[in-house]
C-alpha cells in the first residue's frame, strides 16, 4: 500500500527464509520453484543421479534455475532432508514418486509439519500417468489441442506450451496456501497438482455440457466476428476484441455497421451472432469486407476512440522492444558458465511498486552427500497442531469485486484452497454472465452480494467490508479507484493489513492506463498469434490462456503477501496484469542466450514440429504421439510397416486412435488420444482423474464442467460449488460485515444493494 513503499525499512521479500526442496526433473515443477525463488525462498533443487532423461533443449532449462542451489543427490534421496524443509515440490509419475520414496504416503507430511506438493506430469493415475511429460501430449491429454482453431477441423498443436507455466503457477500457489496453513496450525498438507489439473484451469471457461437445456458456447479460435484478427488494406493484421452484448452492439455502433444485426442469419440475437453457424459465416465476410477498406491503424484508432479493445499484430520482437514490456520490469541479464550472458524475462509480480529482483543463475550442479544439511540450523518450531485438519485458507476472507476472467481467477484459485470469497457485481449483474456457465465455472466456490461500489455510498459500504478482509481483488483502472474513493489512502485507513491484488491490462505502463485489454489482445500484442499461424492467418490459442495465467500470478503474489503479513503484520499493494502474463506464458521464447535455438513457428492447421511428435487423425478420432529417441522412431516405423514417418499420415486415418495407442505404448512410444470438448466428459482417462463433475445451475439446471485445478489432502472448509443470483447473499454478508438492519435496508431501497431474497417496499 502507499505508506510501505516510502517505508524507511522496506520489508524483505515476501519469501524470505522460507525454505524449499525441489526434486525435479519436469518443466512444471521446475517452474514452480523458480517462481518460489523469485519471490526470495531459499531453494535447493536436488537432481537424482542415474537420471535416463536427457535434459530439455529449451532455453528455459537454465532460466528456471535461476535463484536456486541445483545439487546432485547420491543414490536414494532421503526423508532427513525433506525434513529440514517447510515445502517440498516433486514431481515424477505415481511409479516413480513410490520408488524413490518420496511419496507423501511415505513421507507423512500432516504429522511432519511440512508442505508436499506432488506435479504428476498427467494425472494421478489412469493409463497415460506412467509417461514422461510432453506439453504437446498434455495439451492433446487434456483437451487444450481440441480448443484451438484451423483452416481444417481438428486439435492444434500449441506452439507455445501454456499450459507447462500454468502447471508450474498452480503448484507455486499451493505451494505456499499449503505453508499458510501449516503456519497457522501446525498440520501440513498435501497437494496434487497434475498436468490434467493445468489443462482444467485453462478450460474453465471452455470446457462444460449444460445436460437439461442448451446455452451459448463461443466459437473456439476467437473466429466469432467480434473477437478474431482481421487485416486492413495495408495487409497489416488487427485483433478485434468485443465479447459481451454492450461491447458487440458499441463495436458495430461505432463501424456504423448495425445492420449486420438485421441480418436474416442474425435476427437481432447476440447469441445467433456468436454461435451460429450461419451467422458466423456472413458476418465474418461482411466486416473482413469492411475492414478492407482501410489500413489497419485506421480501424486500430476509430476503435480506441469508442474505448473498444484493438490492437496490432505483433511479432515477439515488436513485444520485446515496447514501452509496456519496459514498464513492467522488461528483462533481466544473468551469466551462466556453459552458455554466457543469459536474458530472461523479470519476476512476473510486483509487490508495493516493483517487481522482485530474480536470483542468479546457479552454478553447475554441485553434489551432496544424502545426509549433509542442506540449511544451517533448524527449522523454526512450528505451533501445536490443534483443531480440525480443514483447507489450507479457511478462515481467510477474500472480497473479489472484478469482472470477466482474470481478476477473477485470482480467487477462484485461493477459494479452490478454502478461502471465503465475496465476489461482488453490480446490481445489475456482471455482464460476463452473458455466458452464463462459464460464469459458474470461475465463480462455483464463490457467494455473491450486488453492490454498487462506484457510488458514494456503494464505495463506503465497500470499506466497511474491508475492515476485516484479508485480500481484495479488484480490476479497476487505478485512477478510477481513486476517484470513487478507493485509492490507496482509504484503503489503507480501513485495513492497514489490507492485501490488495490490483490486475490491469497494462501494469505499470502509465501511458496504456485507460486502454482495455482482453486475453486475445495480448496474444496479439506479445507475438503468440503471430508465432501460431506462422507466416498466415494469425491465430489465437482459443483458450484465456494469458488470463488464466495472470489469475494464477495474483493468487501466488496474494499468497506470498499472506505469508508476509504472517511474519510482519504489514499489508501489501500488488500489481499483476495481462502483459505481465503475456511475457510470463512465454517465458521460454523470451529467453535467449548467445546461439540459443530459435522458439517453434506454426502454421494454419499446425499438428507438431516433425513427424515424429505431432498430433495424427485416426479414424474415430485423433491421438497425439512422441517419439523422442532413434531407437524409438525405428520401432515406430517398423511396427507400422513404413518406411518413412510421413507415409503415417494416411496411414493412420483408417485405424482406431484405441488400437494406434496401445500399439504404440506396447513398442515403448509415447501416445494419448486428444481429447475434445465433447469428450473431456466420457474418455476413460479423464473419468479416472476426475475432471469433470456436474453442478446444478439455477436456471438451466445440471451442468458438466471442469472439476478441480488441485487435490488436496483434506477438503473440509471449502463450500460446495454451485451459481448463484445477482446478490444471492448480500443480506447475509452484510450482516456478517456488521451493518445494521436498517442500514442494510436503506442501501436496498436506495438500489446500491441489490438481493433476491428482499424486496423494495415498491415491490411490494
Amino acid at each position: 500500500m502507499a505508506d510501505q513503499s516510502a517505508s524507511k525499512n522496506p520489508a524483505p521479500p515476501p519469501l524470505h527464509g522460507v525454505r524449499v526442496i525441489e526434486v525435479s526433473y519436469s518443466r512444471p515443477a521446475r517452474i514452480a520453484g523458480q517462481l518460489l525463488a523469485d519471490l526470495g525462498a531459499d531453494v535447493v533443487r536436488l537432481v537424482v543421479d542415474g537420471s535416463s532423461r536427457p535434459e530439455t533443449t529449451e532455453p528455459g532449462n537454465i532460466s528456471w534455475d535461476r535463484g536456486k542451489r541445483v545439487m546432485n543427490v547420491e543414490g536414494h534421496y532421503t526423508a532427513a532432508h525433506v525434513h529440514e524443509a517447510d515445502i517440498v515440490i516433486v514431481d515424477e509419475s505415481p511409479s516413480a514418486l513410490f520408488a524413490l520414496g518420496l511419496s507423501s504416503s511415505q513421507l507423512n507430511p500432516k504429522d511432519k509439519g511440512f508442505v508436499h506438493v506432488w506435479v504428476p506430469p498427467y494425472g494421478h493415475e489412469g493409463e497415460w500417468a506412467e509417461l514422461d511429460e510432453d506439453p504437446l501430449l498434455v495439451a492433446a491429454a487434456g483437451g487444450v489441442a481440441g480448443q484451438y482453431a484451423g483452416a481444417a477441423n481438428g486439435p492444434i498443436a500449441p506452439v507455445v506450451s501454456n499450459i507447462t507455466q500454468v502447471h508450474g503457477g498452480l503448484a507455486a500457489a499451493a505451494a505456499l496456501a499449503g505453508l499458510h496453513g501449516l503456519e497457522r496450525t501446525g498440520y501440513g498438507y498435501s497437494a496434487t497438482i497434475s498436468g490434467l489439473h493445468a489443462a482444467s484451469a485453462v478450460l474453465t471457461a471452455m470446457t462444460f455440457n449444460t445436460i437439461d437445456q442448451p446455452t451459448i458456447r463461443r466459437s473456439g479460435g476467437g473466429r466469432a466476428p467480434t473477437f478474431r484478427s482481421y487485416q486492413g488494406s495495408d495487409k497489416q493484421w488487427f485483433y478485434l476484441a468485443a465479447l459481451t452484448p454492450d461491447l458487440v452492439l458499441r463495436t458495430l455502433d461505432a463501424l456504423d455497421r448495425l445492420d449486420l444485426l438485421a441480418l436474416p442469419e442474425v435476427e437481432g440475437d447476440f447469441y445467433r451472432l456468436m454461435s451460429s453457424a450461419e451467422a458466423l459465416a456472413k458476418v465474418n465476410i461482411a466486416l473482413e469486407d469492411h475492414f478492407a477498406a482501410q489500413p489497419s491503424t485506421h480501424w486500430i484508432d476509430l476503435l480506441s476512440e469508442h474505448g473498444l479493445a484493438a490492437a496490432p499484430v505483433n511479432s515477439r520482437e515488436e513485444w520485446t522492444e515496447s514501452d509496456i514490456v519496459a514498464a513492467n520490469g522488461g528483462f533481466v541479464i544473468e551469466d551462466d558458465e556453459r552458455v554466457g550472458p543469459v536474458r530472461m524475462p523479470t519476476t512476473p509480480i510486483i509487490i508495493d511498486g516493483s517487481a522482485p529482483a530474480p536470483g542468479r543463475l546457479p552454478a553447475t550442479n554441485t553434489p551432496t552427500q544424502e545426509h549433509e544439511p542442506l540449511w544451517e540450523g533448524s527449522r523454526p518450531a512450528r505451533p501445536v497442531q490443534r483443531g480440525d485438519y480443514l483447507m489450507p485458507l479457511n478462515g481467510i476472507k477474500v472480497i473479489d469485486a472484478a469482472s470477466f476472467i482474470a481478476g477473477p481467477f485470482v480467487s477462484s484459485v485461493l477459494s479452490e484452497y478454502g478461502a471465503d470469497v465475496i465476489r461482488i457485481e453490480p446490481p445489475t449483474g456482471d455482464t460476463y454472465r452473458a455466458f452464463p456457465i462459464q460464469f459458474l465455472s470461475v465463480n462455483r466456490y464463490k457467494r455473491g452480494l450486488a453492490l454498487d461500489v462506484p457510488s458514494p455510498e456503494g464505495a463506503h459500504t465497500m470499506l466497511e467490508l474491508l475492515r476485516d478482509t484479508d485480500i481484495l481483488v479488484e480490476n479497476l483502472r487505478p485512477a478510477r479507484m481513486e476517484r470513487i474513493g478507493l485509492g490507496d489512502a482509504a484503503l489503507a485507513k480501513a485495513n492497514s493489513q489490507l492485501i490488495h491484488v490490483g490486475v490491469s491490462a497494462y501494469g505499470l505502463a502509465e501511458a496504456w492506463a485507460d486502454s482495455p485489454g482482453f486475453d486475445p489482445i495480448f496474444q496479439a500484442r506479445s507475438g503468440m498469434s503471430t508465432a501460431q499461424g506462422g507466416d498466415g492467418y494469425p491465430y489465437d490459442s482459443g483458450v484465456p490462456t494469458i488470463d488464466t495465467a495472470t489469475g494464477i500470478l495474483g493468487a501466488i503474489a496474494a499468497l506470498a503477501s499472506l505469508h508476509r503479513r504472517f511474519h510482519h503484520t504489514i499489508g501489501a499493494d500488488v500489481g499483476i496484469s495481462l502483459a505481465q502474463g503475456a511475457t510470463f506464458i512465454q517465458f521460454c521464447e523470451f529467453t535467449t542466450y548467445p546461439g540459443s535455438p530459435p522458439p517453434a513457428i506454426g502454421k494454419a492447421d499446425y499438428r507438431g514440429p516433425s513427424d515424429f511428435h505431432r498430433l495424427y487423425e485416426c479414424e474415430d478420432g485423433w491421438i497425439a504421439l512422441n517419439a523422442d529417441r532413434d531407437d524409438k522412431q525405428r520401432a515406430l516405423l517398423k511396427a507400422f510397416d513404413v518406411t518413412h514417418a510421413s507415409q503415417l499420415e494416411s496411414l493412420l486415418r483408417t485405424q482406431d486412435s484405441a488400437n494406434v495407442v496401445a500399439k504404440l505404448s506396447s513398442i515403448g512410444v509415447d501416445a494419448v488420444r486428444a481429447l475434445s470438448w465433447e469428450t473431456s466428459f466420457t474418455d476413460a482417462f479423464a473419468l479416472a482423474n476426475q475432471l469433470t463433475y456436474v453442478v446444478e445451475h439455477k436456471q438451466f439446471g445440471r451442468a458438466a464442467i471442469v472439476r478441480s485445478y488441485s487435490d488436496w489432502s483434506t477438503t473440509l472448509g471449502r463450500r460446495e460449488p454451485a451459481s448463484f443470483e445477482v446478490g444471492e447473499e448480500s443480506l447475509k454478508i452484510l450482516s456478517e460485515a456488521g451493518l445494521s438492519e436498517q442500514r442494510i435496508t436503506e442501501l436496498l431501497n436506495s438500489g446500491v444493494v441489490e438481493s433476491p431474497k428482499l424486496s423494495r417496499p415498491s415491490e411490494a
